[in-house]
């Protein structure tokens, strides 16, 4: 009886995976292209070979690089550090020395001031948790990488600048609670430019609140400022935008004067009579226009206008969500919310393409087309989402 010839198969293993001889060779393959195709693809790209020191004007290291400690002063000679010591505390190699010493100040307090900062960069490995632990962000790393030097003693280095002092938190203060683009900052005295004011009403940017104010009476008496009467929205914006024009220097004071509690809630001024709301507040709006008109030249008061609308728009739908959200968004107060606008002139100058943000665009839709059924909508997903 012959004896049946079986072929055997050979089974080779890669890894986890096992491959007939056919499927090893064109799994050899592709992964040998696989290979190429990277040494291809690095070949043609571009060197990023730095050639230093030919180019040491024109190299710049990444943001992140960490090279040397140092401490930002400003031009008047001033640094942020407290000498806390906090940053000293923090280094794992002691590489920060902070010496500090005490002086009286002129109303007879004891303050604490830095005398001496000492860094040694030979012992520093960058891990940047003295700059993490600095509450004032009074040290920073910058990217000088040139640390090459024959003594080691020329590695310990003094941070403050001699004869520095720290910034007073006076001088910090003035700087949060006052905007730089609308006053020109010298010292705690700051000029008015009005050109600026009319800009920020103009974009609904919130000025001082009336009563963050001490006004003196002569001011007022003299140029005849008053509160517009019965307004129930926007009489203090007005009232501010209508003072400012006489005045020529603002003082701070730095102290909080003012502590209050905030509790959320549907704003009774909307909910009780938006239409004499929306009167009152477009009569606002026309008087800020005069403003516009008589303080700027003709093509800024026209682009002024027009974003104060746009934003007009915006302040308005919101207030149909909460009428909406209040269950108070009637026929009859939708028809009179159409009077108003049409006795404004909300649309009259406002196209949908001077709307640069998509929000205020999808706003002007809705108002302009009376979209009442998608307001509802987008109230419930509101809702929805918060729940």
């Amino acid at each position: 009886m012959p004896l049946a010839s079986t072929s055997k198969i050979r089974i080779m293993e890669y890894k986890d995976q096992k491959y007939t001889y056919l499927g090893g060779l064109i799994h050899g393959i592709s992964t040998l292209a696989t290979g190429m195709k990277t040494s291809i693809k690095v070949y043609f790209r571009k060197k990023v070979t730095e050639q230093y020191p030919e180019n040491r004007k024109e190299l710049k290291m990444f943001d992140r690089f960490r090279g040397t400690l140092a401490m930002p002063h400003n031009e008047n000679n001033e640094h942020r550090c407290v000498a806390c010591g906090l940053c000293q505390i923090a280094c794992p190699n002691d590489t920060i020395t902070v010496t500090s010493e005490t002086i009286e100040t002129e109303d007879g307090k004891k303050k604490k001031i830095l005398a001496k900062y000492e860094y040694d960069l030979g012992a520093c490995m960058f891990c940047q948790l003295c700059v993490n632990a600095c509450p004032h962000d009074a040290i920073t790393f910058d990217q000088n990488f040139e640390h090459a030097v024959f003594d080691r003693t020329k590695l310990v280095l003094q941070l403050n600048h001699a004869g520095s002092k720290v910034i007073e938190k006076k001088k910090e203060f003035y700087r949060t609670i006052v905007e730089k683009d609308i006053f020109h900052s010298n010292e705690d005295i700051f000029n008015v430019d009005y050109g600026y004011v009319l800009q920020l009403r103009a974009e609904s940017k919130e000025l001082c609140e009336c009563w963050a104010k001490f006004i003196k009476r002569d001011i007022l008496k003299k140029y005849d400022v008053q509160f517009k009467t019965g307004m129930l929205s926007g009489e203090d914006a007005l009232f501010n935008t209508c003072l400012m024009q006489h005045i020529v220097t603002i003082q701070c004071i730095p102290i909080y004067g003012y502590i209050y509690y905030y509790i959320p809630r549907l704003p009774p001024r909307v909910v009780d009579d938006p239409i004499k709301r929306w009167l009152y507040l477009f009569e606002g709006e026309k008087e800020l226009e005069n403003l516009i008109h008589e303080k700027c030249d003709t093509e800024t008061a026209q682009k002024l206008i027009k974003e104060k609308k746009s934003i007009t728009t915006v302040e308005i739908v919101q207030d149909c969500f909460i009428l909406i959200k209040a269950k108070r968004l009637s026929a009859n107060i939708r028809k009179g919310l159409f009077n108003v606008i049409d006795e404004y002139g909300l649309f009259d100058e406002l196209d949908i393409c001077d709307c640069t943000s998509v929000k205020r665009k999808l706003y002007y839709i809705l108002l302009k087309e009376k979209r009442w059924t998608a307001m509802r909508a987008i109230v419930n997903l509101k809702q929805a989402l918060k729940r």
